[in-house]
């Protein structure tokens, strides 16, 4: 089983409380952040969000969709929302968020496990590449929620980083396979003796 802790920090030049209030409506999430393709709210829950429960389907760059019900656990307008995720993405997610004059900096943390199987399989090879994919649907969100509060997004940072040696094991991996194939082909390809 992948485990993995995100951490995405976004300095938006918007209101706290407008944040808060779009963050805490999950149903509208495809409205503003590409990726999110499908929310269906299961339970309302209380009006600050907790008790809420809602399957959402979410896809970044690479082509796999995860699909994961979220439950509203904990909030604190303006400044807190706590969801606890069960699906194909195990774990809890936290936004905090704090004003400094315009600029709101909302920062979430994502702790959650894969479930699905092929994902832990190939995860030792796979994960800067499942890793690179969460960043870029954060990014879309951030970019998204800019646009969606009529505010810019002024900075975004995403932790772990993803960086080029990340993604080594998994170039040799491909090498070692393209050379077997082609090692193969060479075998198949001459004439019997």
């Amino acid at each position: 089983m992948g485990i993995y802790e995100f951490v995405t920090t976004w300095r938006l030049q918007a209101p706290r409380t407008a944040l808060w209030e779009a963050l805490r409506d999950a149903e509208r999430y495809p409205q503003w952040w590409p990726g999110m393709d499908q929310v269906e709210v299961l339970e309302r829950g209380a009006s600050d969000g907790t008790g809420q429960r809602v399957r959402l389907t979410a896809r970044g760059r690479l082509p796999y969709r995860l699909r994961f019900e979220t439950v509203g656990r904990e909030s604190r307008q303006p400044d807190r929302i706590v969801v606890d995720a069960v699906g194909e993405l195990d774990g809890s997610g936290q936004w905090d968020l704090e004003q400094d004059g315009e600029v709101t900096t909302a920062t979430y943390t994502w702790r959650v496990a894969t479930t699905k199987g092929w994902m832990n399989l190939i995860e030792p090879f796979a994960r800067p590449f499942f890793v690179w994919n969460h960043h870029v649907l954060m990014r879309w969100g951030g970019q998204g929620l800019a646009r969606h509060l009529g505010g810019r997004l002024i900075a975004e940072e995403h932790a772990p980083p993803v960086r080029a040696l990340d993604f080594a094991p998994s170039a040799a991996l491909v090498a070692v396979v393209v050379g077997l194939v082609l090692r193969g082909r060479r075998h198949q390809a001459r004439p019997p003796r």
